[in-house]
């Protein structure tokens, strides 16, 4: 019977297997990372084409379209047919994380808000009067809310993110 070089011992074989989980154990965590960071790009992305749509609206008549004055989907707040497809040819929904965006305005139609509810789909950001009137708030969390008000992004993801929860 001849002995070596033939295959491999059991001893190597675990060997390369425990060098592989380490590999895969560093990695996964860097993956959903890179994940979360090119979701929250593409959400900023949706919700800048969606008010400059919205802004162009409002040049052409004066008020912003018509929504709810607290936080509501945007599929059901802002009137399709007056910006779909004049403006945009299509509402971005759902967000990368599969929760509607939301949409506000003030009572005088001259604001508007946007809203994605990020990686954990709970509302952290006040209402759009709030926002308004506070200074913008850098996040560092993928769990925060991004807003948009009227005209640019009033919460924002902004350095190294990380889970916070």
């Amino acid at each position: 019977m001849r002995r070596g070089g033939d295959g491999f011992t059991l001893i190597e074989v675990l060997i390369v297997v425990a060098i592989i989980a380490i590999l895969v154990a560093m990695l996964v965590p860097n993956y959903q990372m890179a994940m979360n960071r090119a979701r929250q790009k593409r959400a900023m992305a949706e919700m800048h084409g969606l008010a400059t749509a919205i802004t162009s609206y409002t040049t052409d008549t004066g008020i912003v379209p018509p929504g709810s004055t607290t936080w509501t989907d945007s599929q059901a707040a802002i009137p399709i047919s007056a910006i779909v497809p004049y403006y945009i040819i299509k509402i971005p929904n759902p967000d990368p994380w599969a929760h509607n965006y939301q949409y506000t305005t003030t009572t005088d139609n001259q604001y508007f808000g946007i809203r994605c509810l990020a990686l954990d789909g709970v509302p952290d950001s006040p209402n759009l009067s709030s926002l308004l009137t506070s200074e913008p708030v850098r996040t560092v969390c993928f769990e925060n809310n991004i807003v948009w008000v009227n005209s640019g992004f009033s919460w924002w993801p902004e350095g190294r993110q990380t889970q916070c929860y």
